[in-house]
């Protein structure tokens, strides 16, 4: 459900303009839920500041908060000081699941009620008796 709805992000970007939409710690919580899913570790900022959309400063500042209220943390290279890692932590990740969970049972219930709804419609064959 993560993957669908950052390919579902991407194509409403390429479709409007960036201006009107925006929500750089989603798509950071996001990408980093993919990783952890795909058992990734070690994630770059840079890779999750490029995930934000966003300029680097801007990105870096949502991780400040993302890291302030817990969602993700940060640890720094044993080999390069000046490397740092980022990752979900359990909060984090439980939010996310929980918010991907919530996301599909709403288009499910959105979808039952289209297709109840196209049900109930008379078709053009109930009119031509």
């Amino acid at each position: 459900m993560a993957r669908k709805e950052l390919a579902r992000r991407q194509l409403r970007l390429n479709a409007l303009d960036r201006d009107y939409f925006g929500e750089p710690a989603w798509n950071m919580l996001l990408h980093l839920y993919v990783a952890s899913r795909e058992e990734r570790v070690n994630i770059l900022t840079k890779e999750i500041t490029a995930a934000a959309d966003v300029p680097y400063t801007t990105a870096l500042r949502w991780l400040d908060l993302l890291e302030n209220v817990g969602e993700i943390s940060r640890s720094s290279s044993d080999e390069d000081g000046r490397v740092t890692f980022i990752a979900l932590t359990g909060v984090g990740l439980s939010r996310v699941e929980r918010s991907l969970a919530a996301m599909v049972q709403a288009e499910q219930t959105i979808e039952a009620r289209y297709v109840r709804a196209t049900a109930e419609q008379p078709t053009a064959e109930a009119f031509a008796t």
